[in-house]
């Protein structure tokens, strides 16, 4: 809901998709082993709406990353 993207695409999300090296966290759709994309346009990155980092998302995501987890 607070990115936009495509059911589709949330659901393939692999950890390694999401990127905390940047000034704002952003995920990054892309094709992965997980799917391709729809469009050669839905490339991109989205920056992490600031609900999701209120929420906890990014310690959720280093919980996962911790515990050996590739999907998200």
């Amino acid at each position: 809901w607070y990115t936009g993207a495509r059911r589709e695409e949330i659901c393939k999300l692999k950890i390694d998709d999401i990127f905390c090296d940047a000034p704002l966290p952003y995920i990054y759709f892309r094709p992965t082993s997980t799917g391709g994309l729809k469009t050669t346009n839905s490339k991109r990155k989205l920056p992490v709406h600031r609900e999701l980092l209120r929420l906890g998302f990014l310690e959720y995501v280093r919980v996962m990353h911790d515990a050996g987890e590739k999907l998200l």
